[in-house]
């Protein structure tokens, strides 16, 4: 399979298919999330932070939905979050970011909370 060429659909399909293969990364003993807020609440910093040091690829994989999955920039990573986080707290559970190599991954959740996988 082309991986550079995928359209929504199959970015969607791969992202969530990653899912079932991660190892979830705990940051303490308790938990392997991290709070980041929704709507007025929303941490940008922390999230920012968290996907400049986690990803080191030129790409990601976003997916949002079938229709509104994409390969972005990282350096717009941030841009397509703000930009989808109403929908995000609204109508999508969660937002995947898969890095170009299929090796690292973000989960985002509706309740506002991240967490950091490797596959």
């Amino acid at each position: 399979m082309d991986w550079n060429n995928l359209d929504s659909n199959n970015i969607y399909i791969l992202c969530h298919a990653i899912l079932q293969k991660v190892t979830w990364l705990k940051l303490n003993n308790d938990s392997e999330y991290t709070y980041i807020g929704i709507e007025r609440d929303f941490k940008e910093e922390i999230i920012k932070e968290i996907i400049n040091d986690f990803f080191n690829s030129e790409f990601l994989y976003l997916s949002l939905g079938r229709k509104n999955s994409k390969k972005i920039l990282l350096a717009d990573a941030m841009t397509e979050f703000k930009y989808f986080l109403p929908e995000i707290s609204k109508e999508l559970y969660k937002v995947i970011l898969v890095s170009s190599d299929l090796s690292k991954v973000l989960e985002f959740n509706s309740i506002g909370v991240v967490r950091r996988g490797l596959c």
